[in-house]
Parts: structure tokens; sequence; C-alpha cells
């Protein structure tokens, strides 16, 4: 009766798989962050693309010296927003990165163990053909020494 294949080191590979759909979930998650921040920053720049149509309506003889300043320094504020927006972004760039650089290191690790199973695979079949040879080789042997009884 053939031996069942058994790969030594399968429940490494099964916790390599693991970890690699973690790191496959974790990348999903760092864009749709990624998506949500760049969103964020096109809601500020549409607002202040809005406010600063808005304010050439408005011709500045018709604002007053304070109300210009207020809606200067407002125009300003947005500014920051998309500025700070904008490093929110760029560190959500930087975390996909590195998702994407740790989801292919977790990759080519399962790949080696995926590999190095089809070897021991490979060698297993070369190992119970040869076993069958020996086997049916013995067999006639047998029955040519001692014949047919």
């Amino acid at each position: 009766m053939p031996k069942k294949f058994s790969f030594p080191l399968e429940n490494i590979l099964k916790y390599r798989r693991k970890l690699q759909d973690n790191k496959m979930l974790k990348l999903h998650q760092t864009k749709m962050e990624l998506q949500a921040e760049q969103e964020k920053l096109t809601d500020i720049k549409a607002f202040k693309e809005g406010l600063l149509n808005n304010g050439r309506l408005e011709t500045p003889q018709k604002l007053d010296l304070v109300n210009r300043k207020i809606y200067n320094e407002f125009v300003g504020q947005v500014n920051d927003s998309i500025n700070k927006q904008n490093r929110a972004v760029n560190v959500s760039k930087r975390k996909v990165i590195k998702a994407t650089e740790e989801l292919d290191e977790e990759t080519k690790r399962k790949k080696i163990l995926e590999k190095l199973k089809e070897r021991h695979l490979e060698k297993f079949k070369v190992d119970q053909r040869r076993k069958e040879e020996k086997d049916n080789s013995e067999v006639a042997l047998r029955k040519s020494y001692f014949g047919d009884r």
C-alpha cells in the first residue's frame, strides 16, 4: 500500500499563508485609508475653489477692509488645512508602500516553502516509483525462480 505524502513543514506553510492573507488585508485597509485621505483633500480643494470663486464675485469695492481681512484669514486657514491634508495623504502613501513591501516579502517567503514542498513531492513520487519497480521486479524474480504455483 502506497505511503501518503507528508510535507514536514506543512504547518509553517499554512502559517505563512495566513500571514500573507493578513498582509493582503492590511494593504487593502491602508489603500482604503489613502483613498479616504485623498477624497478629503479633494473636498477641501473644491471648497477653497468655491470660496475663491465666490470671493471674486464680491469686488474689493463691495468688501470693506475688515471683511476683506477676515476673508483672507479664512482662505489662509483653508490653505493650512490643505497643507495638513497633503501631509496626511503623504503619510498614507508611505503606509501603502510599506504594506506593499511587507506583502511582497511575505509572498516570497511563502513561495520558497511552496517550491520546497513541490521538490519534496517530486522526490516522494520518484521514491514511490522506485519502490514499486523494486517490488514488481522482486515479484517477477520470485515468479521466475519458483514458477507459477
